[in-house]
């Protein structure tokens, strides 16, 4: 388990300069940055898993999500989305 912590710091800035320690299928948690596809395009590039916290607007794709019956989904999340 590897953790920075960084006061008063910008996460994705920390995120990104510690990606290299990771190995592919590893897994990130983030608390503090709400989702961003400038974030996650850096994880899926090298393999690694990410999890945010989404406020329910995030955008139109996981609002249709929310909004819907299904508890599970496989989509698709462009930049413009």
């Amino acid at each position: 388990m590897h953790c920075d912590i960084v006061a008063l710091g910008n996460e994705w800035r920390a995120a990104l300069a510690n990606m290299p320690a990771l190995n592919p299928g590893d897994a990130l948690v983030y608390d503090r940055s709400y989702y961003s596809v400038v974030l996650l395009y850096p994880h899926y590039a090298r393999g690694l898993y990410a999890v945010f916290r989404l406020k329910s607007n995030a955008n139109t794709v996981f609002a249709a999500f929310i909004a819907g019956w299904h508890r599970r989904a496989l989509v698709s999340v462009e930049p413009s989305d």
